[in-house]
């Protein structure tokens, strides 16, 4: 059996120091609307997940990694490398604002170019997909946890330039 018990799991870990199992089993069955129920197993940091439906299991991937009570609680798939590499963390999803956006780059093309600058685009949020709130684009990157990062990106086009401003929602230590 080995790994393929395992590999429909989720596994769910925080940066910082974890908080107990009760209050993230509370905090996750509240902010996760599943149709089936979920199995939460701990082995020391990890957090594992087996969820009865598969649907609920692509929920969950699609939101991703959130914020509980401060720290950042990280979602993956499992895989052997997530036990290998446990208390090594090289990369980090973090939500990023950028300001100042020139308009023809407010596409889906232009703001993963814009991003890729940070890291690996996953995401968009709905204020930015939708073009509502356009003050900044709000964009969840995986980002190297052992670079420096931007706190700005320059611009160039063929009749002029400028500067887009980074901010970071959150940032690690690593990343600092």
């Amino acid at each position: 059996m080995g790994a393929k018990e395992w590999e429909d799991m989720i596994v769910g870990y925080f940066v910082d120091k974890k908080l107990p199992y009760s209050l993230v089993k509370s905090i996750v069955e509240k902010r996760w609307k599943l149709e089936g129920q979920v199995e939460i197993l701990l082995d020391g940091d990890l957090f594992y997940f087996n969820f009865k439906k598969p649907e609920d299991r692509d929920y969950v991937l699609d939101e991703g990694s959130f914020h509980m009570l401060g720290k950042l609680f990280i979602i993956r798939p499992w895989t052997r490398s997530v036990e290998e590499d446990r208390g090594q963390i090289s990369s980090i999803p973090l939500w990023v604002n950028f300001y100042k956006v020139p308009k023809f780059l407010w596409n889906p093309k232009g703001l993963n170019l814009i991003a890729s600058v940070v890291g690996k685009p996953i995401c968009a949020d709905k204020n930015t997909e939708v073009k509502k709130m356009l003050t900044f684009a709000r964009i969840c990157i995986e980002v190297d946890a052992t670079k420096e990062l931007p706190l700005s990106i320059p611009i160039k086009t063929s009749s002029k330039s400028c500067i887009i401003d980074v901010e970071y929602v959150w940032k690690p230590l690593l990343c600092t």
